[in-house]
């Protein structure tokens, strides 16, 4: 990515800024890591900030520094899958590739380029021959294997299953809302659309922060330290970034359907509901001959209806989706135009602010009440 020389030098202090922050909390959690070798939290924190320098010397165009982060990234991740176990050698070898990498950022920032040093390759090969020699050869298995694995490390909490259970639905729409907005993000008209992406990503940071569901919490953090990068600096996402988030969500959705398979829960096929969504919409459009412009408002305001519907379906065991139904009522409003439906949405949003006042779960009553309201209004709108 070609910058402007001030432009350059601004994002040069901020890279150092925000990759010495990345640094400490490297070192700090490789010290804990010796007296803890098999924690998975700190493994995860780590492969974490890994992935985060990996990404912030890309975007900066650091490509040696993004060499060296990558390779202490896929030793962290081999560990955090139990493909290889920490021992001196590997802790002594992600601590120089730390110092390593914190003296090529200083050394780079100082004389405006990327500095580098045949130290880098040398520690590259020599982090590839650990893995070479410590890897586990025979974790293979069988997929049932791999998926109780995974499981029994998941779901060894009551809190969360009961988490994912009550969450369950509320997690499936914020995770469509993020892959439908992200189809969108790449690019200068996608800058607009970042930090609603940002606000979808810490909601879902949100459900599962005090659950053991550490895969899915590392997916979700690389992909927010990604957007917070790109907000910063460039504030435009590049395809190859979009691609990358594009993974992790549906990583993210395959973890989930190996713990919603053991709860008992039906599968979210994500893939399959928004390329529904997407040909019902390019369907309507050639049926009707619709303008762009307003297919695209038609689609928003279906968006909005569906998130709400999730919302109001999830108000039956959580009230922490509360706020974002304000923000997609104040949408429908503004689309619709209309008296009738701006009374509607009004009454809607003044049950929901006595619900999150009184601080406790509303009846099926009042639920289904404002499931009924929200049918008006998608009647009235879209007829």
């Amino acid at each position: 990515m070609d910058f402007l020389p001030e432009e350059f030098e601004e994002i040069l202090n901020i890279f150092r800024g925000e990759t010495e922050e990345i640094i400490q909390k490297m070192n700090n959690n490789l010290l804990q890591l010796e007296s803890s070798p098999n924690n998975k939290e700190l493994l995860v924190y780590l492969f974490r900030d890994a992935h985060s320098l990996k990404g912030a010397a890309r975007m900066i165009g650091f490509n040696n520094i993004q060499r060296l982060a990558h390779k202490a990234e896929d030793v962290l991740g081999l560990a955090k899958e139990n493909k290889i176990d920490i021992n001196r050698e590997i802790s002594d070898a992600l601590y120089k590739a730390t110092d390593l990498l914190s003296d090529l950022i200083q050394e780079s920032v100082k004389i405006k380029r990327e500095y580098y040093s045949d130290d880098i390759q040398k520690h590259i090969d020599y982090i590839d021959s650990l893995i070479n020699k410590y890897q586990k050869k025979d974790i293979v298995g069988d997929e049932s294997e791999e998926n109780q694995s995974f499981l029994s490390r998941e779901l060894k909490s009551d809190k969360t299953k009961d988490d994912i259970k009550k969450n369950s639905i509320a997690i499936n729409g914020l995770i469509s809302e993020a892959y439908v907005l992200l189809q969108n993000l790449s690019g200068e008209e996608g800058s607009a659309y970042l930090e609603t992406f940002e606000d979808i990503i810490n909601q879902l940071i949100e459900k599962f922060e005090n659950t053991n569901c550490f895969d899915i919490k590392n997916e979700l953090n690389c992909i927010k330290d990604k957007v917070v990068f790109v907000i910063a600096n460039s504030n435009m996402m590049t395809e190859d970034e979009t691609n990358d988030i594009d993974e992790k969500i549906i990583n993210i959705t395959n973890f989930l359907n190996k713990l919603y398979e053991n709860l008992g829960i039906d599968k979210f096929d994500l893939k399959e509901k928004v390329a529904r969504k997407f040909e019902a919409d390019n369907e309507s459009k050639e049926e009707s001959q619709i303008p762009d412009e307003t297919t695209s408002v038609i689609r928003t305001f279906v968006e909005k209806i569906e998130f709400i519907k999730d919302g109001l379906n999830n108000l039956e065991s959580s009230l922490t989706q509360i706020p974002s139904l304000f923000v997609a009522l104040d949408v429908i409003t503004e689309i619709s135009k209309n008296k009738e439906v701006t009374d509607i949405t009004h009454k809607i949003e003044e049950i929901l602010e006595l619900v999150k006042q009184g601080n406790t779960l509303p009846e099926k009553e009042v639920i289904a009440i404002l499931k009924q309201s929200l049918s008006s209004i998608e009647h009235m709108t879209l007829d």
